[in-house]
């Protein structure tokens, strides 16, 4: 996401260690969104980087970050320093990854209906609090949560045309531990909002968000012109001179001899009758 200097602050999706390339990105107040291009079965990771520079005031910051209207994690850091969600926590000292996996679907009673999910479907919200921190306090035992399994949405619902949802993996061991601060807040809502909308590809190139690409340019055209491979009789066009040398190549030698064929001529060719001498004897 491009830096937001009114606010000093910004952020980015990283997958395989790189940022995700950004399209249409805005910049409006205290909210900046765009579009990013997800991959079923890929980990991703959430970056906030403060611009340090820009940053004033007696305050840190609590970053809160929300994956398809659902809370994963926050955390408070320093607005001197960047922070990096790679999943939601079960316990202190271990989390579960966050995922790209393909949209699951159902037509059971199991499929989700809360409307905040279904509303921020294909939505990464990274969410900005100005906090005063005050001290640590001990790490309370009811943040260790179970493992949390992923939705299911009814395939009659109107994001089910989304091909692509966020998920969580298995959980794993963390190098670090957290620890757990007691804050005061600065603002009663979010000071700031990122918003990153994931799209497979093919939707993106539909919405007119990216360029097709060659491949699926190649494909488009095939739709509209197909080439059908069938058997069948039209016309082209000929070398005449060529074509009559070829015709008496293949005629077999014989007394009479035919003309040579003219192509653009419709009526039969006609035959060339040899002529008798007549021989007249004088006494």
């Amino acid at each position: 996401m491009p830096q937001v200097p009114s606010h000093g602050v910004e952020a980015s999706i990283l997958v395989d260690g790189k940022p995700l390339e950004e399209y249409k990105v805005e910049i409006d107040g205290n909210k900046a969104k765009c579009y990013v291009e997800s991959t079923s079965g890929k980990q991703f990771q959430i970056i906030y980087q403060p611009i340090t520079a820009a940053l004033t005031g007696d305050y840190d910051l609590r970053v809160k970050f929300v994956l398809d209207g659902t809370g994963m994690d926050s955390v408070i850091g320093s607005k001197h320093k960047r922070d990096v969600s790679k999943g939601r926590r079960v316990t202190q000292s271990s989390r579960q990854p966050y995922l790209f996996s393909n949209l699951s679907l159902s037509d059971e009673d199991n499929a989700c209906s809360s409307e905040k999910v279904i509303k921020h479907l294909g939505c990464i919200q990274i969410k900005l609090y100005r906090v005063i921190k005050k001290r640590y306090i001990p790490y309370p035992s009811t943040r260790h949560q179970a493992e949390r399994e992923n939705n299911v949405f009814n395939e009659n619902s109107k994001k089910a045309r989304l091909s692509h949802q966020t998920c969580l993996g298995k959980t794993v061991p963390t190098k670090s531990v957290q620890r757990c601060v007691e804050y005061d807040a600065v603002d009663k809502r979010h000071w700031f909002e990122f918003q990153f909308f994931y799209r497979s590809r093919v939707l993106l190139e539909l919405e007119g968000i990216i360029p097709p690409t060659v491949a699926h340019a190649v494909e488009e055209l095939q739709e509209v012109a197909p080439i059908h491979q069938v058997k069948g009789t039209d016309f082209m066009d000929v070398d005449v001179k060529r074509e009559v040398k070829r015709e008496k190549k293949k005629r077999p030698l014989g007394k009479v001899q035919g003309e040579p064929i003219d192509l653009d001529d419709d009526e039969p060719p006609v035959k060339r009758v040899k002529k008798e001498k007549t021989i007249i004897v004088i006494d």
